[in-house]
């Protein structure tokens, strides 16, 4: 039993991709598009297309394949996750704030776009606004000590030591072993 056209080369280029070998899994992928035009399938390729170019530093790429992975699978978070990833990296804070928010709605189990959010805030010392998005990632994912321990981080620089510390040993009574509540 063959596998449908695009399936083989999409497969060894996430394999590639894994293995940290972005030029051969651009280039499957690529390929793994072609053999497939207009199949919703490739909303995933185009998604692993960018990430490959973005590991090239061709963010110009990353850009457009991230924006037709979304235009296939609107209801995809992961492109616009990185569409938002890929405007902190040119230093577009305010579109990067846009995508997330974006993201965050698109899927209201994951945390990640929020703790992006939340790390912004925290780079431009809006600590009230860093603090509502981890506590809306903490509403996805209750007592999470790594959510918990950016929110330390943030109740150190915007309410103290003491707040910090609570927060901490909140982290801790979850998991007494976990590294980065433990030292910091």
């Amino acid at each position: 039993c063959s596998k449908p056209p695009g399936q083989a080369e999409y497969d060894r280029g996430l394999y590639e991709l894994k293995r940290g070998n972005a030029v051969r899994a651009k280039a499957l992928l690529e390929k793994s598009i072609t053999r497939r035009p207009g199949a919703e399938e490739n909303a995933l390729a185009y998604n692993y297309l960018g990430v490959a170019a973005g590991k090239l530093g061709q963010f110009q790429t990353a850009q457009e394949a991230f924006e037709d992975s979304r235009r296939l699978g609107p209801s995809l978070a992961e492109p616009v996750l990185n569409l938002g990833l890929l405007s902190v990296s040119s230093g577009d804070q305010l579109r990067a704030l846009k995508w997330f928010e974006e993201a965050a709605r698109l899927d209201e189990n994951d945390t990640r776009a929020l703790e992006h959010m939340a790390e912004l805030y925290r780079a431009r010392q809006q600590w009230p606004e860093a603090r509502r998005m981890l506590y809306a990632a903490l509403n996805r994912a209750p007592d999470t000590p790594r959510l918990l321990t950016a929110l330390a981080n943030v109740d150190l620089e915007a309410k103290g030591d003491q707040a910090a510390m609570e927060t901490l040993l909140r982290a801790l009574e979850h998991n007494a072993r976990y590294a980065p509540a433990l030292f910091n």
